[in-house]
């Protein structure tokens, strides 16, 4: 078996950390792990284990044909038996298996029916698949979405969560982030809709006079938009700058959240975001709005509100800031429940199954 991961490039994304801990994990235990980029590289190439072949196709636009005979000549040459299609990567999937008729391939939905996409994308996915012989959706609800509206045969379709290796696990701190870690609060996620900075930060401004020493720290990739400049105009306009800290895209993002206590998801709108099972991972206390698979995965081991509900979220953030109790206890819950349920070698098993189906 010979795997090869698709994704359009290795930008710090949820999409792109599953396909660089698939290329990882598959390193011992099939005969070869490949990661190929289409359209960018980007900071996760260097997450890469160096027993993964790497591949970059310099695709410039859409239907890039050139792109298209590189990636075919490639397949070809290494006899790889099978394309892990992340995200948007579907299409040149699609593209590359008219011309290689042999190559088996499997849609990785981790998004699939998000509001974003209009009608015209949802039926070209629905068209694209036509090709593909399996789709893995990252929560039940995709699952579910992929079967009913993708018309994805039962036996074609499956849910395997994301999970977290605790191989590479790093204990390290960042030693220069502002407040006591036990007040410090965090926040993985890029600067861009539907991640919801700006009702993290009503939520947060209404009790930062409570907890002077508190602290709020968004680490994520900031596109310098108008999303971007509304987030700092609040900052400045209500005075938060000496407790609310915006680090950009971080390479080692794992060191920041082990120097915090709580971990928040702010979205609208997810299917499983990474950065909540890496909350688990760092020993964090978890709050997290109810959308997608998010509440299915913290249970009763953290904090659940409505999404945009900005009273429910700093009621949340005073409990666990001001109950060290609670707050350790759920801390303790999560990183147990984590290990336990998704991490990499409970989630290993189910994939290889549909490889072995995939290919059959």
């Amino acid at each position: 078996m010979r795997v090869m991961q698709l994704i359009d490039s290795l930008e710090l994304g949820g999409a792109e950390r599953m396909a660089v801990s698939y290329a990882n994990m598959l390193c011992s235990e099939v005969e070869a792990s490949y990661l190929c980029t289409t359209r960018a590289e980007g900071a996760l190439k260097e997450s890469l284990s160096d027993q993964v072949s790497y591949y970059f196709l310099k695709k410039e636009k859409t239907l890039d044909q050139k792109a298209v005979q590189r990636a075919v000549a490639f397949l070809e040459k290494e006899k790889i038996t099978i394309i892990h299609a992340h995200g948007t990567s579907y299409f040149f999937a699609f593209l590359v298996k008219r011309q290689y008729k042999n190559i088996r391939l499997i849609w990785h939905n981790h998004h699939g029916a998000s509001p974003r996409y209009g009608l015209f994308k949802h039926l070209m996915l629905r068209y694209c698949l036509h090709s593909f012989q399996t789709v893995i959706s990252v929560n039940k609800e995709l699952k579910k979405w992929a079967t009913a509206f993708l018309k994805i045969p039962e036996s074609q379709s499956h849910y395997v969560s994301n999970f977290v290796s605790y191989s590479d696990q790093n204990k390290e701190e960042i030693d220069h982030l502002k407040g006591k870690k036990e007040q410090r609060i965090v926040c993985l996620a890029n600067l861009k809709h539907p991640k919801e900075h700006l009702f993290l930060l009503q939520s947060f401004c209404n009790i930062a006079s409570s907890f002077p020493e508190a602290t709020l720290h968004l680490v994520g990739a900031d596109y310098l938009d108008n999303y971007s400049e509304q987030l700092k105009l609040f900052i400045t306009e209500k005075n938060l700058k000496e407790q609310v800290f915006m680090h950009g895209k971080q390479t080692q993002a794992q060191s920041y959240l082990n120097a915090c206590s709580i971990g928040v998801i702010s979205s609208s709108s997810e299917g499983l975001p990474m950065a909540l099972l890496e909350y688990g991972k760092a020993n964090l206390a978890v709050i997290t709005t109810d959308v997608g698979h998010c509440a299915d995965v913290v249970k009763d081991y953290g904090k659940i509100i409505p999404s945009g509900n900005v009273e429910a979220l700093q009621e949340a953030l005073t409990e666990l800031l001001s109950n060290k109790n609670v707050r350790n206890r759920l801390t303790t819950s999560f990183f147990n429940h984590i290990f336990e349920n998704f991490s990499q070698e409970k989630i290993k098993n189910e994939v290889f199954i549909i490889y072995n189906a995939t290919l059959e």
